[in-house]
């Protein structure tokens, strides 16, 4: 008896909003090269899967464009500026011949050197950093030993420019993800029943047609099936890992409770 061939279940409901526009663009293309016509897809069909797909893609664009704002991009450099120029005056009152700021200021050079190169790290994790320099600026010995720098105002300044920045960047991510939940919530069912719709096209071709034409569909079904188990092990994979990075970031800060 033949062995007769079917395509899998994506699971692509699942997936982030990025893979679930990459795995129907994907599979768009896979059909496309192959001919929608020959497993009786008609065109305005594949008109309307493409045109959901690159909404979709339309959306995540916008998505990653959308924290690159001016406003979070000036709060970002904010915060540099006033990390740049305490380190710098750190490192200048080091130099100085009066013992009551040199003494101080070598003490703070032991302190800040993990925090070296802190104003070119990636945004969020700077945020994280320099929540802990400013702790650990602040405990008493250090205090004091800023306040004979005449820095304490400058700790100051850098506590309030990094919350400015986390609070622009909580702002925006959750008014996008507001929007961007919208959205997905019309374009992505319409989506994935195009490609529901095609699938059985596809198999109902296959599974109806004589020899020769299920030996022409066959690859393309091998081909669909393939990629569908490579996104579903893509998927499982970045779900560990945020599992992991929420593990490390707990051990880390386990006072910490992040929100979704």
């Amino acid at each position: 008896m033949e062995d007769i061939k079917k395509i899998d279940g994506s699971n692509s409901v699942r997936f982030v909003n990025a893979q679930h526009a990459h795995f129907h663009s994907r599979a768009y293309e896979m059909v496309n090269e192959f001919g929608f016509a020959k497993v009786n897809v008609n065109a305005e069909l594949a008109t309307e899967y493409k045109s959901n797909i690159d909404a979709e893609i339309e959306l995540n664009n916008e998505a990653r464009a959308y924290i690159e704002t001016p406003q979070l991009a000036a709060a970002d450099s904010e915060r540099d500026s006033i990390t740049v120029y305490l380190f710098g005056a750190i490192r200048t009152a080091a130099l100085s011949p009066i013992a009551q700021v040199r003494e101080p200021a070598e003490a703070l050079l032991l302190i800040t050197k993990p925090y070296t190169g802190l104003q070119g790290e990636a945004r969020d994790r700077q945020t994280t950093k320099t929540d802990g320099l400013i702790l650990d600026l602040m405990k008493p010995e250090n205090a004091a030993r800023i306040a004979a720098l005449g820095q304490t105002q400058i700790i100051t300044l850098l506590d309030e420019a990094n919350k400015k920045y986390q609070q622009i960047k909580d702002g925006l991510t959750n008014l996008k993800a507001a929007e961007d939940l919208e959205a997905s919530k019309v374009v992505r069912p319409r989506t994935d029943a195009n490609y529901q719709r095609i699938t059985e096209l596809i198999f109902a071709t296959y599974l109806l047609g004589d020899a020769a034409i299920r030996a022409e569909i066959a690859p393309l079904i091998d081909r669909l099936n393939q990629f569908i188990a490579e996104q579903k092990t893509a998927h499982k994979q970045s779900q560990a890992q945020k599992g992991k990075k929420s593990d490390d970031n707990n051990n880390e800060n386990p006072e910490t409770v992040e929100t979704p």
